[in-house]
């Protein structure tokens, strides 16, 4: 059976890994000592390979989508020699070259279409900086939320255990039952182990962010909650956010398409210029001349009306996709907005520590049982964990809030933002 002994040794572990954490934290520069603001977490992302990775890769794939400008086909070199068969026998050798215009200046459209599609790119490059940067904030979140549990758990476990030690001695002097210090002693093991597991998810999490930023994390310290903007002023802000930039400019860069596809339906003009050299059979001297020439394309098969129609189908869903995405992003700004609203009210609760020591005194004057006492140690712990969680879903709905504007309104958050957006 377990002892208020073994409930202590169950501390120790924990203790001494602790311990050697913070030794190591003053030994050590590359460890700060105290804990990291959101600010430093963000420049530390900013900075790290994760990071510049993912912005390389969205460079990449900006580059990959635009379309290429082009005004005239590739010229051609043509070279020639005729030689008569008949009587005569001349001979004329030609070099030459031909280039083909087209008359409706498509390329134009392209060139229109192409700067349209960079300026998109470069929007979905700014678009996963900031997706990254959310993606690190709520993971600072998540450590954050999973050390405060893990202290609360510590302390709901630090007061059974102390009761215990404090019921083996009265039992020990016979003030008390064996059965009552066995009963706590059960107890207080299965509360160690909640509190173990939860400093294990507490490290784990912290790994997480480290392996995100590629440097050591002792605590995270979040950013003051800042005040709820009015709604009607967020549905201004999402117009500036990245990906309805972006979008805008693909639904330019579809319509610049659709137009160059309309153009080079018209038909292509092909101009030759070349030099030639005349001779008789007889002669040793040949006769220098010119010959300019022009084809036109006769237009009897419509072969770019599948072009047409498919850049007609870009143009459709470009515009398509923009509208959904102005719903759906207008939907997220109002639903963490309701959220922010409905979490922010402010509950009194009484001080965990007093309740608990309120009840201590009853139990140490007789006037409740020790079943009584444990339920309101739970209820203690459940009451700190409620206060967390509450923070935690409010944090959260704070920041979906600010990335589906596509801005923080911390203003320090902000500005590294600005400052690291590519």
């Amino acid at each position: 059976m377990p002892t208020p002994d073994l409930a202590r040794t169950r501390l120790r572990p924990t203790t001494l890994r602790r311990s050697f954490v913070w030794v190591c934290a003053i030994s050590s520069p590359a460890l700060a000592a105290g804990p990291t603001t959101e600010v430093e977490l963000l420049q530390a992302y900013a900075e790290s390979d994760l990071a510049r990775s993912d912005l390389d890769a969205a460079r990449a794939q900006s580059r990959s989508n635009r379309t290429v400008p082009t005004l005239f086909e590739n010229p051609a070199l043509t070279v020639a020699h005729e030689e008569a068969r008949g009587p005569a026998g001349a001979t004329t050798d030609v070099i030459g070259g031909e280039v083909t215009v087209d008359l409706g200046l498509s390329g134009l459209a392209y060139r229109g279409a192409g700067r349209a599609a960079k300026l998109s790119g470069e929007q979905r490059v700014a678009l996963t900086w900031l997706d990254g940067a959310c993606e690190l904030r709520r993971r600072a979140v998540s450590a954050w939320a999973t050390e405060t549990l893990a202290d609360a758990h510590r302390r709901t476990a630090d007061r059974v255990r102390t009761l215990s030690e404090n019921l083996a001695s009265r039992a020990d002097a016979g003030d008390a039952s064996g059965y009552a210090r066995d009963r706590l002693a059960l107890e207080a093991a299965a509360i160690w182990l909640d509190a173990d597991t939860a400093t294990g998810d507490a490290d784990a999490e912290r790994a997480r962010l480290e392996a995100w930023i590629g440097r050591p994390v002792e605590q995270v310290a979040l950013s003051p909650l800042p005040p709820l903007p009015a709604l009607e002023d967020l549905r201004v802000e999402l117009d500036a956010h990245p990906e309805q930039i972006a979008l805008r400019h693909e639904v330019d860069a579809a319509k610049g398409t659709l137009g160059a596809a309309q153009r080079a339906a018209l038909p292509d003009l092909t101009l030759s210029a070349a030099s030639r050299w005349d001779a008789l059979p007889d002669s040793t001297v040949a006769s220098q001349g010119f010959e300019v020439g022009g084809a036109l394309e006769l237009p009897l098969f419509d072969w770019s009306r599948s072009s047409v129609r498919a850049a007609q189908a870009g143009h459709a869903t470009a515009e398509a996709d923009l509208r959904r995405r102005q719903a759906d992003q207008l939907a997220e700004v109002q639903g963490a907005w309701h959220r922010v609203a409905a979490l922010s009210s402010d509950l009194a609760m009484p001080s965990p520590e007093a309740v608990w020591q309120g009840a201590l005194q009853r139990f140490d004057a007789g006037e409740t049982s020790l079943e009584a006492l444990l339920q309101t140690a739970a209820g203690v712990q459940s009451g700190e964990v409620a206060r967390i969680e509450r923070e935690r879903r409010l944090r959260l709905a704070h920041l979906d809030l600010s990335c589906s504007v596509g801005s923080f309104a911390v203003p320090e958050l902000q500005t590294v933002l600005e400052e690291s957006r590519p």
